[in-house]
């Protein structure tokens, strides 16, 4: 399968790439490192990247680009029988009880996903991991519960992979990982 993933060269991206690359498929990446930015207005550049593609990796966060890119893709996409994968958070299903911007993105893209599954043949789906042993968790750490085990990277991969290894006939449209307690 031909596979394009945004923010493939760290993290749960980079997983993913090098995962997919060992399975066989042909993989392709879109980040800083080759000149895609998403904190840029180049939407129209991604989707041009993306649209010969088979399935698509909408990992790399940035503010609203995530669901902006999800429309824009799914829009070319909607009569295919193709696969959108977004990478989103458990983030959503509790309050912070502070201003927090990442949730409310994620949230967006939570419900976008919503909205698109029953409208087009395009497969839309919806990863939801929770605390992940990223860059992108670093400063935040002190606020996790000492007894979980934080998720790796890899593990949010693998459950990707198990998604896009379904029969053409099934379609998992959300799924959530939550880390869990440590062996004691």
């Amino acid at each position: 399968m031909k596979i394009i993933i945004t923010g493939h060269t760290s993290g749960i991206g980079k997983s993913l790439y090098d995962k997919l690359i060992e399975l066989g498929h042909e993989v392709w990446g879109l980040s800083r490192s080759n000149a895609y930015d998403l904190s840029t207005d180049q939407l129209g550049r991604f989707v041009s990247a993306i649209k010969n593609n088979d399935i698509f990796i909408n990992n790399a966060y940035h503010e609203w680009a995530q669901v902006d890119l999800l429309y824009k893709v799914y829009e070319e996409w909607k009569d295919t029988d193709k696969m959108i994968i977004n990478i989103s958070s458990v983030t959503g299903d509790m309050s912070k009880k502070y201003l927090h911007e990442y949730q409310i993105h994620k949230i967006a893209l939570d419900n976008a996903c919503k909205q698109l599954q029953p409208l087009g043949k395009c497969k839309v789906v919806n990863v939801r991991p929770g605390w992940i042993d990223t860059n992108f968790i670093r400063n935040v750490k002190s606020t996790i519960p000492k007894d979980i085990e934080i998720l790796t990277s890899d593990q949010v991969a693998e459950t990707v992979i198990y998604i896009i290894n379904q029969p053409k006939n099934v379609c998992i449209k959300s799924i959530s990982i939550e880390p869990w307690y440590k062996d004691e």
